[in-house]
């Protein structure tokens, strides 16, 4: 029994022998040294085999345990002043980034919203096209002139074979080409071909120009678009072209009722073959869609090409299927 007492008073706490940090540091590293003994690290364990735990972990890892466990809170205060420094020196950056996204978040949101990105592109075109600088236009004009004129060439061969095929036909077909928006600036450009090209002479149908949403004057106000202007203003004094104006109060992206050279120096030229015509959309949609067109106006821009939900003064597909006379139809929207 004195034996056995005697080696249980020597199961000593260790604690009076390290503090309990480097205890725990003495443990965790000297287990890998101690082998098989280092079983008993986890609990109690005699004094010799502390002090030897001891003398294995300090003679393979220095000072390093001795550091870590007694100057850890200057390790905190080092740390937080070092990421306190660095978020110092990092905040311009920070704020550049943070200010970078939120100016682009916001110019796709206001892009979305206004349309910008569209619109900046057709102010790019017209001031280009103006100053001559979009050399692609000429081959265009050249490629729907010969197109145009390759339409209507099974309508000649028709009205030539019979009286048959000729009453069929009617004697009051009508050639009508509709631009819109942008297309209406391209439009004079293409019709001055058109009716410069020998062909014309064959066709003996009137022909009529009908111009939606237009916005020439986007080009037309342009100081150097002089040829331009010259003919837009040939177009409209030709005695065979008949050209009808349609545009829309709600449509903001359009020159609405304003003559296509208006406040340059062919304004107070008279334009005997234009005549100017307004599309009440109001009456022709119910209120809820007029509040949604109200909201967007691209869309405002295209109710030209869309069919309301009531009848009203402009349809541009009852337009060119109706058997009304062009001429007649266009009167009776002007009034």
């Amino acid at each position: 029994l004195d034996g056995a007492a005697a080696k249980i008073y020597e199961l000593l706490d260790v604690t009076p022998l390290m503090p309990p940090a480097r205890l725990r540091f003495s443990k965790m590293l000297g287990r890998p040294l101690m082998g098989e003994m280092g079983c008993n690290c986890c609990g109690l364990m005699t004094l010799d085999e502390a002090r030897r735990l001891d003398g294995e972990v300090a003679g393979q890892y220095g000072n390093l345990i001795y550091f870590l466990t007694g100057a850890w809170p200057l390790l905190w205060v080092v740390s937080l002043c070092a990421a306190l420094l660095l978020t110092w020196f990092l905040m311009p950056w920070l704020l550049a980034m943070i200010a970078t996204s939120a100016v682009v978040l916001g110019w796709r949101w206001l892009a979305g919203r206004t349309r910008m990105a569209w619109l900046l592109r057709i102010y790019i075109f017209v001031t280009r096209l103006a100053r001559g600088g979009v050399p692609e236009t000429s081959a265009l004009v050249d490629q729907l002139t010969n197109h145009f004129f390759d339409s209507i060439q099974g309508l000649e061969e028709l009205e030539t074979k019979g009286a048959a095929a000729h009453s069929a036909c009617g004697e009051d077909q009508e050639i009508l080409i509709v631009a819109h928006s942008v297309g209406a600036i391209l439009a004079p450009l293409l019709v001055e071909q058109i009716l410069a090209d020998p062909r014309i002479e064959k066709i003996r149908h009137p022909l009529y120009l009908l111009t939606l949403g237009q916005c020439i004057p986007f080009v037309a106000l342009v100081p150097e678009a002089v040829s331009y202007r010259t003919s837009v203003a040939a177009v409209g004094q030709h005695p065979r072209l008949r050209w009808h104006d349609v545009t829309g109060r709600i449509d903001s992206l359009c020159f609405h009722d304003t003559p296509p050279l208006a406040l340059t120096e062919h304004h107070h030229c008279p334009m005997p073959s234009l005549t100017h015509g307004t599309a009440r959309f109001y009456p022709m949609y119910e209120p809820t869609h007029w509040r949604a067109f109200r909201r967007d106006k691209l869309r405002a821009h295209f109710l030209y090409l869309m069919t309301g939900d009531r009848p009203g003064n402009f349809n541009l597909y009852q337009l060119m299927a109706s058997p009304t006379p062009l001429l007649q139809s266009f009167q009776e929207m002007s009034s």
